[in-house]
């Protein structure tokens, strides 16, 4: 049995499985592969012009010193997105993902 609970935008959230979390949430030297691109029209197409597909793993080189933007490695070149842009993008850890800079 799943227990739910209600994530902070509102949405309800399954417990128990590995859980999504929005791209950019992730710290950096964490490891994570995509399961959803979300967006809208051009924002979207971008995203995935850029390599950012389903399936395809992630990892965060560094952030900005107020933040803003992230840098992410991606089929072997970096990305930076704003936040703003990350958060449309959905991913799950992968093992092993946990940053040793906590």
């Amino acid at each position: 049995m799943f227990h739910r609970r209600r994530h902070r935008h509102g949405q309800m959230k399954r417990r128990g499985h590995a859980s999504q979390l929005r791209l950019s949430d992730l710290l950096p030297g964490q490891r994570a592969q995509i399961v959803h691109v979300g967006g809208h029209g051009r924002a979207r197409r971008r995203f995935m012009e850029m390599g950012l597909v389903t399936g395809e793993p992630v990892l965060v080189e560094r952030v900005a010193p107020l933040g803003d933007p992230v840098e992410f490695l991606v089929k072997g070149y970096h990305v930076s997105l704003r936040r703003d842009d990350a958060r449309h993008i959905h991913v799950r850890l992968l093992d092993g993902a946990e940053s040793e800079e906590r």
